[in-house]
């Protein structure tokens, strides 16, 4: 039997319900009539400092009598984790969980388990203050002040909080629902954020609101999320497409992708397009996808490419190419001043060309413009001075 003590006469209003997941407790008319007769035949039990363990059905009866006390039993000793499993206990075995009840007795769990699991590994690290076989006292004093708190800790390995969190999720999920899979769970939190989200458009709220009455009433989920979060992300494009003050290229991107999730056969689908659609439209928006960006890093890293190009003709000894080139890099140099050549004659017409519209200049435009003029001449007599070198080396044969 726990060990603790009954307080016959407890105030009922010094009774904390925090953390008490029931919502629907029934009909209580019934258990109120039986207490008027026979009493409270089972004390309510609470905790030392009044939060309530068990008995929230047979408190909110005795609130229907108008009793302002009511006999509770107090257990020496009770931890977080045994609270948890009182209510769940208390709270299930007489009248089952709804699914908003359960997503947030789950929610609950997954926080403690999480944090058990964090306290484990901390207590398990491998520190300067936590060494197998001896303590930090151990060790030498110059050694400890040279290595430090942190010095000689294992770094934190890559993805450990997301698999504890993991974890968390899975246990919690066997503590509420007796099976490993939480999605569900976590699927009913998100769409109770999004009812509760002052931020989120209205519509998109209602929705969320009208899903969760939707799954207290049968306890389907999946779908009714779906519905939702397609909602969200059309509701997002749409006010895209809507805002003048956005990019025009951004604006027809949000329309057209928009329409493109409309026009799925399945709810499925379409949830994924319109995702897919949001996330192109948001990296659009992003400064690095603004067009003069996109101009300035394909300038520089043409730039790049030809003062790689241009270093390397600089440094290249023209007369030993010529010389001793055979006819596959022969070929290849031929081929390069060539490419360099139509490189500038198109860029030049381009410049020239009234059908074009005005571009406005980039920074460093100026000496990415001397840069190329100096690496079309570099070649040029690069391709000069080797041409002239294997001419004599064929000479010589003859």
């Amino acid at each position: 039997m726990v060990q603790g003590h009954l307080v016959p006469d407890f105030p009922v209003n010094k009774i904390d319900q925090k953390g008490v997941y029931r919502r629907d407790l029934g009909s209580v008319a019934e258990l109120a009539d039986s207490i008027r007769q026979l009493g409270l035949l089972t004390p309510i039990v609470v905790t030392h400092d009044g939060l309530l363990l068990c008995g929230k059905r047979r408190l909110a009866a005795v609130g229907r009598l108008g009793w302002q006390t009511v006999p509770v039993w107090i257990p020496d000793k009770v931890s977080k984790n045994m609270r948890l499993e009182a209510l769940f206990e208390d709270e299930s075995l007489r009248k089952p969980l709804t699914p908003l009840e359960q997503a947030a007795l789950y929610e609950e769990y997954r926080r403690l388990y999480a944090e058990q699991a964090r306290l484990r590994y901390e207590a398990t690290r491998f520190t300067t203050s936590r060494q197998p076989g001896r303590g930090a006292e151990s060790l030498p004093t110059s050694v400890l002040a040279s290595v430090g708190d942190g010095g000689a800790e294992s770094p934190e390995p890559f993805g450990l909080k997301r698999m504890l969190d993991d974890k968390s999720r899975v246990k919690a999920a066997m503590a509420v629902t007796g099976t490993e899979s939480h999605q569900r769970m976590e699927q009913i939190l998100w769409l109770e954020a999004v009812a509760e989200d002052a931020a989120e458009d209205a519509g998109v709220r209602a929705d969320a609101e009208q899903a969760l009455a939707e799954i207290e009433a049968d306890g389907k989920v999946s779908a009714r999320w779906q519905r939702v979060q397609h909602h969200q992300c059309l509701n997002r494009l749409d006010r895209i497409a809507a805002d003048t003050g956005e990019r025009g290229d951004v604006r027809e991107a949000a329309t057209r992708l928009a329409g493109e999730a409309r026009a799925q056969a399945t709810l499925a689908q379409q949830l994924r397009r319109s995702r897919q659609g949001l996330s192109y439209v948001m990296r659009s928006r992003s400064p690095g996808c603004h067009p003069e960006a996109i101009r300035l890093r394909l300038a520089r890293a043409l730039e790049k490419i030809q003062r790689a190009e241009y270093e390397g003709l600089s440094r290249a000894d023209p007369v030993s190419y010529g010389r001793f080139a055979d006819e596959e890099l022969w070929w290849l140099l031929t081929s390069y001043v060539h490419g360099v050549l139509e490189f500038c004659e198109r860029a030049a017409k381009a410049a020239r060309d009234p059908n074009q519209p005005p571009v406005k200049p980039l920074p460093g435009d100026d000496e990415r413009f001397m840069l190329l003029v100096s690496l079309l001449r570099t070649a040029f007599e690069f391709f000069q001075k080797a041409y002239q070198a294997r001419k004599d080396m064929l000479d010589e044969t003859t």
